[in-house]
């Protein structure tokens, strides 16, 4: 709301400020076309872009209309007081700063739709965590560059029965329920996947076993107490183990399993 406070009050006093000097009989000097260019710009910063460009051409066609108003109230030619050839210039920058800043739009665009199609093709449709190839991405990553690394495999227990007794709907509520518990529990820097199914994958980057031992005995605790979809109670299996010096993913992941 400042931006545009500060926009009208600039484009009211540049415009009062060319009307006193056609008044007298002057075009309006350079500087005070530059600083119509200036308060487009803030038009830019204040407003849609769509709509700074309509105000900017309706600031720019009043700084016209000025001219030609008072060069007819003073009966002298209009290109006296109109500076065709500054004006044309005006006309052009402003044309070149919505050019700019359109294509400086569309670039910021098209860099987050990349960004939203890597984010979904790394992500379970259902349950919005990591999915499989995002897993391997992470794995792949930790032990290519021989870090200290935990895995804990996460699997619900009779997850098949919730689905029988209370439909397949609720077995999804309860799936996303799971991913939102689990990234609730893992540290900044961990990640949570689906790795099929009910099955349910955490990447721990720099975990000793006994942290990753207890962030598992954490996890179960956190499903026994939660609050399930349709009052389902829930148990999980979870298998623990660290990553051992040139280990293949899969070996880890059995390891897990």
């Amino acid at each position: 709301m400042a931006e545009r406070g500060l926009f009208l009050a600039l484009a009211l006093l540049l415009l009062a400020l060319q009307l006193s000097s056609n008044l007298n009989g002057e075009g309006a000097s350079f500087q005070l076309q530059l600083s119509l260019l200036s308060v487009a710009l803030v038009a830019y910063l204040a407003y849609p872009q769509r709509q700074a460009a309509r105000l900017s051409l309706l600031l720019y066609g009043l700084s016209l209309l000025c001219a030609v108003t008072t060069a007819v109230w003073l009966k002298r030619p209009a290109l006296s007081l109109l500076q065709p050839s500054l004006q044309l210039q005006l006309g052009a920058a402003l044309a070149q700063l919505w050019v700019a800043l359109n294509y400086n739009l569309q670039a910021e665009h098209e860099r987050r739709r990349s960004d939203d199609l890597y984010d979904q093709a790394r992500r379970d449709p259902l349950t919005r965590v990591a999915n499989r190839h995002a897993l391997y991405e992470m794995l792949d990553l930790n032990l290519t560059q021989g870090h200290q690394l935990a895995v804990i495999l996460l699997d619900l227990d009779h997850f098949k029965a919730v689905n029988d007794t209370h439909g397949h709907q609720v077995g999804d509520d309860v799936l996303r329920s799971l991913g939102t518990l689990l990234r609730a529990q893992v540290r900044q820097g961990d990640v949570v996947g689906r790795w099929g199914g009910e099955e349910f994958l955490m990447v721990l980057p720099d975990t000793e076993p006994v942290q990753a031992r207890a962030m598992a005995d954490r996890l179960l605790h956190a499903i026994r107490g939660h609050a399930w979809p349709a009052g389902v109670p829930l148990t999980a299996s979870l298998g623990v183990t660290s990553a051992r010096p040139g280990e293949l993913q899969e070996q880890l992941i059995e390891r897990a399993d």
